[in-house]
């Protein structure tokens, strides 16, 4: 599909996410045909989409990578047939017994892996099953800059701010997040909820997809932000595909742009510098 330059339709993905990867890799390749028919350029998907997340469940020594990479193969030519990009949450695996990524594979319309980000910021439960990635990962359609984050991540306001000295246009956060083993665990509220992306789009002026697992379980809807805050929220606890537009050409206001460089580069004020004892001596009347 082509489309003008500086738009993207972008598809945010859930379903129920389980340990069986057959059945989740034919719901993605379902999910993105969706997708497809409702004009996505991109399909995005939450965190463990093809493996599902092992806390409590299962342990990765001894999984079948060969069935993941069978399937992730499988998703890659369903994306390259209706020539649509898929960021799909998964697992890498990496040397000998060394714990393997929680990752994002981005594959373009050719069916093609240009690029993978591996989860940077990992909770406890995380760092018991996976390494830490080490690195930012963006990627380009239609000439809107993408970027990605994984979960656990969004706590860290300054992956975003890397994100944008990076010319990143749209975020892409990957979820796993339900009440059943999360927050009745933690006896908390929810670990995540719309204001994170709402604030982190309204300050960075980014657009982000936030897609999470969803079933009876599911504590955090998946969501589409836009630069200024409006939210669209995909239906409670059950798999749906929302279309929505990253289009560079909108009208937004950016009431920090004339000054977020400077901040960006470490300047925190934007006033003319001045010496006056007055100023300088912060203990007096």
């Amino acid at each position: 599909m082509t489309a003008q330059k500086g738009f993207v339709k972008v598809a945010t993905c859930q379903f129920p996410i389980t340990e069986n990867v057959r059945k989740n890799s034919g719901i993605i390749r379902k999910q993105i045909v969706q997708a497809k028919k409702k004009g996505a350029h991109l399909a995005h998907f939450p965190e463990t989409a093809l493996t599902g997340y092992p806390l409590g469940r299962y342990e990765f020594a001894g999984f079948d990578w060969d069935l993941i990479q069978d399937e992730t193969r499988s998703i890659m030519q369903c994306a390259k047939k209706h020539r649509i990009w898929v960021a799909l949450g998964s697992a890498h695996r990496l040397s000998g017994t060394r714990k393997p990524h929680n990752s994002v594979y981005v594959i373009n319309s050719k069916g093609e892996i240009p690029e993978r980000y591996d989860k940077c910021f990992g909770t406890g439960g995380d760092l018991e099953h996976f390494s830490a990635g080490s690195h930012l990962s963006t990627f380009t359609i239609n000439g809107v800059s993408f970027g990605i984050i994984i979960c656990y991540d969004t706590w860290f306001v300054e992956l975003y701010r890397k994100y944008k000295t990076k010319g990143a246009d749209c975020i892409l956060h990957s979820i796993y997040s339900n009440f059943k083993d999360f927050s009745k665990k933690t006896n908390k509220t929810p670990v995540f909820d719309c204001s994170f992306p709402i604030t982190h789009a309204k300050v960075n002026r980014f657009w982000i997809s936030s897609a999470n697992y969803a079933d009876k379980y599911q504590d955090t809807t998946s969501s589409f932000v836009d630069p200024d805050g409006n939210v669209t929220r995909l239906p409670f606890k059950r798999a749906a595909v929302s279309v929505n537009d990253v289009n560079l050409k909108a009208n937004f206001w950016d009431p920090s742009a004339a000054y977020r460089e400077l901040a960006l580069k470490g300047i925190l004020t934007n006033g003319t510098k001045f010496r006056d004892p007055r100023s300088s001596n912060r203990s007096i009347l």
